[in-house]
């Protein structure tokens, strides 16, 4: 199986360079520390990838200069323990369960792969 899709990753380690990153080169670091601090988290852009057995999510290349530290994932389907779909407003959510770790990625389509994943893991 293999499916590649634009998505978000939600990552609650994640961190904004000191940029000028609103109009005009306006530095919005402390709008994004508020935004951080109320959603406990950022949700980070980038790209889905599953193939080999492995949900990967891979940074684009805007959020690696905005995000100096790296928030890409791989995580192997064997060891996932449960994936649902989630509502959100626009576009739907992905969590994944692993143990004890959520991982959560927003992508337009997500309902199909989440039900693909399962077929996946279940067969």
């Amino acid at each position: 199986m293999k499916i590649k899709k634009l998505c978000n990753a939600f990552a609650t380690d994640a961190a904004a360079g000191n940029r000028g990153l609103g109009i005009f080169g306006i530095p919005i670091n402390e709008e994004i520390d508020t935004y951080k601090k109320k959603s406990r988290g950022l949700w980070v852009g980038g790209k889905l990838i599953v193939d080999n057995g492995k949900v990967m999510f891979r940074r684009n290349l805007t959020v690696k200069k905005i995000h100096p530290t790296g928030n890409d994932l791989e995580i192997d389907l064997n060891r996932v323990t449960k994936i649902w779909w989630q509502f959100g407003w626009i576009s739907g959510i992905i969590n994944i369960q692993i143990n004890e770790q959520l991982v959560k990625l927003r992508c337009f389509g997500a309902k199909r792969v989440v039900e693909r994943l399962n077929a996946f893991i279940h067969s």
